[in-house]
C-alpha cells in the first residue's frame, strides 16, 4: 500500500527531521509498504502546492502528525487531502494520543493512532489494503461520520531493538536547519 506522511510546519525556528515519522516509515517499509514524506517545513505551503503534491504522490492513505499548537494546521491539511484525493487520513503524535476523540472531531481525520505508532499503523494499513474492518485494532481511534470509537491501548513494544532505524533517506538531516542564533561560533563550546 502507498502511504504518504505529511509533517505540518513547526511553530519554531528550529527545524528537525520528523523522527517519529522516520521510525513509522521504516517500519512500514519493513512490512512491505511504499512510503513517502512531505515535510511542510522544507516545502512551499500553499493549498494549491499541497494539493499538487498529493495528486503527484497519489497515496492510498495519508498520515499527519498533530501536536497541540498545530491542530488548526492539521485540520487544514486534512481538508486539503479529503477535497483533493479523497483517501483515509490518520493522525498521530502527542495530541492524538492524549485526546483522540477531540483530535478526530476537530481535524476531521478518519483514524487516530494512540501511543507508539509502529504496530498500530502497520496493522491499520494492512487491514485497509486487504479490505478488513479496522475497528478492532488496538491503539486506534476511529471516526465514522462523527461517531468516535476509541479502542484499548496497545501494549508498549518491549524489544525496541526489533525496530528498524528511521528512514533517513526520506528526511536527510542536511536538508534541515537550525535557528541562526544557535549556529554562532560562541554557542558551539
Amino acid at each position: 500500500m502507498k502511504v504518504l506522511f505529511i509533517q505540518p510546519p513547526y511553530q519554531t525556528h528550529v527545524v528537525n527531521p520528523p523522527l517519529g515519522m522516520g521510525y513509522l516509515m521504516s517500519y512500514l517499509r519493513m512490512k512491505g509498504h511504499n512510503v513517502s514524506l512531505i515535510d511542510l517545513n522544507l516545502r512551499h505551503r500553499s493549498r494549491e502546492k499541497i494539493a499538487s503534491m498529493l495528486r503527484e504522490v497519489s497515496p492510498d492513505i495519508v498520515g499527519v502528525s498533530v501536536m497541540c499548537t498545530g491542530a488548526p494546521t492539521v485540520k487544514s491539511i486534512v481538508e486539503i487531502v479529503k477535497s483533493t484525493i479523497r483517501v483515509p487520513v490518520m493522525v498521530g503524535g502527542a495530541q492524538a494520543s492524549a485526546l483522540p476523540e477531540h483530535t478526530l472531531i476537530y481535524t476531521g481525520a478518519d483514524f487516530a493512532v494512540i501511543g507508539e505508532g509502529e504496530e498500530t499503523t502497520a496493522e491499520l494499513v494492512s487491514f485497509l489494503e486487504s479490505g478488513k474492518d479496522p475497528s478492532s485494532i488496538l491503539g486506534l481511534a476511529i471516526n465514522k461520520g462523527g461517531i468516535i470509537k476509541v479502542n484499548k491501548r496497545r501494549p508498549l513494544i518491549e524489544d525496541l531493538d526489533s525496530l528498524p532505524f528511521p528512514a533517513w533517506d526520506l528526511m536527510p538531516p542536511k536538508k534541515y536547519r537550525i535557528a541562526p542564533y544557535l549556529a554562532r561560533p560562541e554557542n558551539t563550546r
